[in-house]
């Protein structure tokens, strides 16, 4: 009796850390329920999915953390009525697509311990809800009217809409006439990304809410390539062990927050004999530059660029394998002990690109068995020892910058295939 009231006490001192626990895991999330509409008909929208997406940092061996992303979603019911529990707190993004409908992206707020509601009306692709769009394009500068530019107002589509790829998207176009006016009409109703661009003149984007049989005002004022701000970059790109100039390095700026219009993304350019580069026309910023030659690891940097000035930005390119040397000596000797001369010493050290081994003969032993490598490369080699009338055999060694590593090598019939 009691041994069972003993192992009833120990069961429920066990449970209660573990609810405890479960109850503060619980505490960290929330809920999302609402519905789903026909923005026309305000008939429920039934099998729409709804998922919320949020970052995950799983558990990875090695000490690492790495984001992932995960989604919890649910389909609507025949009332349109949807609910997802468990959802980790804070703002999330949520999407819901239905057949035959634009889809939705929204970011939705979810409290620890709560309820969220979230209703939504989705768009019909045929005879749905739709406004227009109109405005004025001027030269930002000069402030005249921009005869020929394009605008574009770029929709979110479903994969039942127009029969593109979800979240494919689809472009409304419009043109500017001799007065730099434009006129999108159709133009399914919600908020979307307007983009106006014209030959030698920055891309201008704004967003815009399209209303229901009404008629949007959007102007753009395009700022001209030749009026934006730049500089000019330049520096020599060395070797960060010897400080000599690389010829024939890479270099590249990507260039931030880049919109199509003036110039390209990326410019790039390489080193002369003195390990110089330069870069003219640098739209002033801070950007990512980079640096590349063979047998170097990749140099990832930011470099600001100010207008009208040259900003200096010296490059040192890390080797990927080390030119620094060792030596390895040491005596080779028969299963007996008995030192052997004229055996054939064989270094094998890793090389560019992977882990290939090179071979070559590096030194013979002497009459009393002994030898020396010089100008090794550190780091981990096999040496091996080769006497085709003894045997041969091998040992791992480790050699390091400007010492001598000793070795003893025992030599026998087959001891390579061991």
């Amino acid at each position: 009796m009691k041994t069972r009231i003993l192992m009833v006490l120990l069961a429920m001192a066990l449970l209660i850390p573990l609810s405890t626990l479960f109850a503060q895991e619980d505490a960290d999330k929330g809920n999302l329920s609402g519905f789903v509409t026909d923005l026309i008909t305000w008939d429920p929208v039934e099998g729409a999915k709804v998922c919320v997406s949020y970052d995950f940092m799983p558990k990875v061996r090695g000490g690492k953390d790495s984001v992932v992303k995960r989604e919890m979603c649910d389909f609507t019911d025949e009332t349109g009525v949807y609910y997802i529990e468990g959802i980790p707190a804070g703002s999330l993004q949520v999407m819901v697509k239905a057949a035959e409908y634009y889809p939705v992206i929204i970011d939705v707020e979810i409290f620890a311990g709560e309820t969220t509601q979230a209703d939504f009306e989705l768009n019909p692709c045929v005879n749905g809800a739709t406004g227009a769009l109109k405005g004025v394009v001027l030269d930002g500068i000069t402030g005249e009217f921009l005869d020929g530019a394009k605008v574009v107002v770029k929709v979110l589509h479903n994969s039942r809409c127009d029969e593109l790829a979800s979240g494919e998207v689809r472009g409304f176009f419009g043109e500017t006439d001799e007065n730099g006016e434009y006129y999108i009409d159709d133009i399914p109703v919600g908020e979307h990304k307007v983009a106006a661009k014209a030959r030698g003149y920055e891309v201008a984007i704004e967003e815009v809410v399209i209303v229901l049989d009404e008629t949007t005002t959007q102007n753009f004022e395009l700022i001209p390539c030749d009026s934006l701000d730049k500089g000019r970059v330049s520096g020599i790109v060395t070797d960060g062990e010897t400080a000599e100039p690389i010829k024939d390095a890479k270099v590249f700026i990507k260039i931030k927050d880049y919109l199509q219009g003036c110039g390209y993304p990326l410019l790039k350019t390489t080193t002369r004999e003195d390990g110089s580069y330069i870069f003219d026309d640098v739209r002033a910023g801070t950007h990512r530059i980079v640096s590349m030659a063979r047998g170097y690891k990749k140099f990832i940097g930011d470099v600001t660029v100010v207008a009208d000035e040259i900003t200096e930005f010296d490059i040192a390119l890390e080797k990927k394998w080390s030119s620094v040397k060792g030596s390895v000596s040491g005596i080779v000797v028969d299963k007996n002990d008995n030192p052997v001369a004229d055996v054939d010493i064989v270094i094998q050290s890793k090389k560019a690109p992977g882990s290939i081994y090179v071979k070559g003969v590096a030194a013979r032993t002497d009459v009393d068995g002994k030898f020396i490598v010089e100008n090794v490369k550190v780091g981990v080699v096999k040496v091996i020892a080769v006497k085709r009338s003894v045997g041969s055999g091998y040992v791992m060694a480790e050699v390091f910058e400007d010492e001598t590593t000793d070795v003893r090598i025992v030599i026998k019939k087959g001891s390579m295939k061991e």
